[in-house]
């Protein structure tokens, strides 16, 4: 399918809509090509996150896309407290989202704001599902499989609060007995 782009558009700003110039005119790049753009290896783009069904309804649903990819892209800390690879999901502990890590994360987003970032993390935090542990580099955090009432990887209590998983605003919502139990 072609598309006709407005005289006004100019090329780099159809370019960064997600278009790319044919002889016929523009192209929507699919999204394997829109992957691929972002400089991801292969395997960076088959990778998956281990989250509970727990993990999904305790999180914020505008905030569960970008756990999910961050997840998918960070380290993964084994219970011994390495980050070796794992052979059995019963040996990781949680994954752990660096900085670089988190460059990555908002550029297959689509080139998402750092002070959005903030906004995420603030948000997982508050339902158990990420904490900054201190003895992590700054700017670090490290995120759960399931909600947590101490941080697996620094064991320092969390205080949660509980958010409905239907939630779509950042307003904290009193969570369904069914799910937060």
């Amino acid at each position: 399918m072609s598309y006709k782009v407005m005289e006004a558009a100019s090329d780099a700003e159809v370019r960064e809509l997600g278009f790319e110039p044919t002889p016929r005119g523009w192209r929507r790049l699919g999204v394997a090509e829109e992957l691929e753009a972002t400089g991801l290896t292969p395997g960076e783009r088959r990778r998956w996150a281990m989250i509970s069904v727990r993990g999904w309804a305790a999180l914020p649903a505008r905030r569960a896309r970008t756990f999910a990819v961050a997840a998918s892209l960070g380290k993964i800390k084994r219970k011994d407290g390495s980050f070796n690879r794992i052979s059995n999901a019963r040996d990781a502990l949680c994954v752990v989202v660096r900085p670089e890590h988190r460059d990555r994360v908002l550029k297959v987003l689509g080139g998402r704001q750092a002070r959005q970032w903030q906004r995420d993390v603030a948000a997982w935090v508050a339902v158990g599902m990420a904490h900054r542990c201190p003895d992590q580099p700054r700017g670090s955090v490290s995120l759960f499989f399931e909600p947590q009432e101490e941080c697996p990887a620094c064991h320092a209590s969390l205080k949660r609060h509980e958010v409905s998983p239907l939630a779509t605003r950042d307003v904290a919502e009193p969570c369904p007995r069914e799910f937060c139990t």
